[in-house]
């Protein structure tokens, strides 16, 4: 019999997580730029009906490229040809994640539209996530900027550098400030990536984790009323301190990590009767996810109106959209408009 005194113990690091003062509800709407961590906690906010514009302009690791998307999309500085370099007949650009690559004129369009979806959703966004992933930036060394991506090119067109926790703060008191004058209801979410670097070795890791923390938690300081910090890294660090939680390159959180963490931000900027709402939203889109043998059968036909029916609901009383998959709906299953 274990000694009465373990009955007490905790074999965890629990992090505790201040709500924010903001609330995020089916009304709001979500800008999620950054890592590829903030892409996959961006997937979870649009599985469960969120409106967010998720990485608009392609992923960005560090913290200078994010923001120079930012400040790309508010000025609506719109890419040029010359913002573009050829390779094997594909064109790309080093301010674009290879999202962004094919023909030179269509993917300047893309882009271009993309940007400005970005300015429109920054200027009436109600949350802004920002994830930085690393400190460390490669600097075109010919025509001297940060690039976003490297695509790949041989490493000795550029310079590798850590940015410091000073070139951090001076570029986002300039650009938080911008955002703030444009939006003053803002809500801006700092977090840092949870994903090991390891390709910097895990010294290198763990000092352009620190730069980026720094960093962070000055900016939380000095813009209290606008800017929070949600504690991503902390999460898989300490209280998901096992090697089971990684995926298979022990470097990605694995899936079950990331809902995890999720359900941490979910209890932070969500109030106890909107995490209920959007309960209610994966009970249905785990039914839409259900697949039908035969759509025009009665007991297809019944499951779908019984489905449209919840939809309507939540449409109705909470604003969740459900157009796209609510004619889908109708239209496989042979359904009457309801």
């Amino acid at each position: 019999m274990l000694p009465a005194f373990f009955a007490y113990m905790e074999f965890r690091t629990l992090v505790n997580i201040k709500p924010f003062a903001k609330k995020m509800t089916y009304d709001s709407k979500v800008v999620s730029l950054g890592s590829c961590f903030s892409t996959e906690m961006g997937n979870r906010l649009l599985d469960r009906k969120y409106d967010v514009l998720l990485n608009p302009l392609g992923i960005a690791f560090n913290p200078m490229s994010i923001a120079m998307q930012i400040e790309k999309s508010l000025d609506l500085d719109f890419f040029k040809e010359d913002d573009f370099f050829c390779c094997d007949g594909i064109w790309r650009s080093f301010l674009l994640h290879s999202d962004f690559s094919g023909d030179l004129q269509k993917t300047i369009q893309i882009a271009n539209n993309a940007l400005h979806d970005a300015n429109e959703y920054l200027r009436k966004t109600d949350f802004l996530l920002l994830t930085f992933g690393s400190a460390f930036v490669y600097r075109h060394k010919e025509k001297n900027f940060v690039v976003a991506n490297c695509h790949k090119e041989d490493a000795n067109v550029f310079s590798r550098e850590l940015v410091t926790v000073d070139e951090i703060i001076s570029v986002y008191n300039s650009l938080i400030d911008r955002i703030i004058n444009l939006n003053p209801n803002v809500c801006i979410v700092l977090t840092v990536s949870p994903i090991r670097h390891l390709r910097d070795g895990l010294d290198e890791n763990c000092l352009s984790k620190a730069m980026l923390r720094l960093a962070v938690n000055s900016l939380v300081k000095r813009y209290a009323g606008n800017v929070v910090y949600f504690p991503s890294y902390e999460i898989m660090m300490d209280d998901l301190r096992d090697y089971r939680f990684y995926a298979e390159d022990m470097t990605h959180p694995s899936s079950v990590a990331v809902d995890y963490i999720f359900e941490k931000f979910s209890d932070a900027v969500m109030s106890a009767d909107q995490i209920a709402v959007m309960r209610r939203v994966e009970k249905i889109v785990e039914g839409l996810n259900h697949r039908m043998t035969d759509p025009q059968s009665a007991n297809s036909k019944q499951f779908a109106a019984k489905l449209i029916m919840n939809m309507n609901e939540l449409t109705g009383k909470y604003h969740v959209d459900f157009k796209r998959e609510k004619m889908d709906l109708i239209n496989r299953c042979g359904l009457e408009m309801v």
